[in-house]
């Protein structure tokens, strides 16, 4: 059964730890910051008003969409910025062709959008009844989630469903969508949601589906290897002082950000069983500090940000 949601126009985007974001940039006026993760534009138009018009802020977004809604938002407050359409696992490319440089501060939010997740049209969500897609541009030709989920072997499911979406009925929910499938192939969104909600035991929690819904969002969007490619093109944009902001909902993502982070941070990075350092690796941050978590005040009124993680790190100079 499909549960009646708000209308687009009603949702409230709710930007996730978005004064802890400010605090830990120490944004000051006339600061030069990218937003890899414009989505909504909440975090963006905060900093935006944080760095004022001697500012400027470059936002990227992958979904066409969403870039449009943002770019009313951010107009709203009258600062410069320049957005781009584009996937933050090119920024190295995006940024030389907009000429970005020598920022102060750089932002990733890892969340999904509201609006995407309640778009039936984008089939990320079972709330409402779509097309089983979930790219977050539609219009690049890529393999969707019906794609994955109709064409990937029973093993190749499991382990995703196991190791993205952390699920613990992986397996049996994976042969049951193998065996329906064949009969008829998955399409629509509460088609598979239903199918997965057959084949595991009933949870009062949370939805049947979200874990394996979210592993082939992940998978579909190669989110993680994405954040791997991106970490290190970030940092190398910041100047001396400048700082990075990664707000990471899932384990995979937080650990992926902390350890490249840390990786980072360190001046030899060489096999301990190396009696002498070899790699000639020099720190480019300072050491991390540790996760920063929202508020209780936050996941009262906002409970997806409960998952929350927010990792922050500050750009060393080049040693002479």
């Amino acid at each position: 059964m499909v549960k009646e949601v708000p209308a687009l126009h009603e949702l409230k985007h709710y930007s996730v730890m978005c004064e802890e974001v400010l605090e830990h940039l120490d944004l000051q006026p006339g600061n030069r910051v990218l937003d890899c993760t414009v989505g909504g534009a909440g975090h963006s138009s905060a900093m935006l008003n944080r760095i004022g018009a001697d500012g400027f802020l470059w936002g990227i977004e992958r979904d066409p969409r969403t870039l449009e809604r943002a770019r009313k938002r951010l107009e709203e407050t009258g600062h410069p910025f320049q957005l781009i359409h584009g996937n933050f696992a090119e920024l190295e490319q995006l940024a030389e062709q907009s000429g970005i440089v020598a920022l102060d501060a750089v932002l990733l939010d890892l969340g999904t959008s509201i609006f995407q997740l309640r778009e039936a049209e984008r089939g990320f969500s079972f709330m409402e009844d779509g097309p089983l897609d979930m790219r977050m541009n539609p219009d690049e030709d890529e393999p969707s989630a019906a794609d994955v989920v109709n064409t990937w072997s029973e093993t190749d499911l499991r382990d995703l469903f196991r190791t993205l979406g952390e699920e613990k009925f992986a397996g049996r929910i994976a042969r049951v969508i193998v065996e329906k499938r064949r009969r008829e192939p998955f399409t629509r969104t509460v088609q598979l949601a239903d199918t997965i909600a057959g084949a595991v035991p009933k949870r009062d929690k949370i939805h049947p589906a979200t874990r394996v819904f979210q592993a082939l969002r992940i998978a579909v969007n190669d989110e993680l290897g994405a954040l791997e490619r991106v970490l290190p093109v970030a940092v190398n944009l910041l100047k001396p002082g400048g700082r990075i902001a990664v707000i990471a909902f899932h384990s995979l993502e937080d650990r992926i950000v902390k350890q490249t982070l840390r990786t980072m941070s360190v001046d030899c990075i060489c096999p301990p069983r190396l009696p002498i350092c070899a790699c000639q690796h020099e720190p480019l941050i300072a050491r991390p500090g540790k996760a920063l978590f929202p508020s209780d005040k936050e996941v009262s009124e906002n409970s997806p940000s409960r998952s929350a993680r927010l990792r922050v790190a500050r750009r060393l100079s080049p040693s002479v």
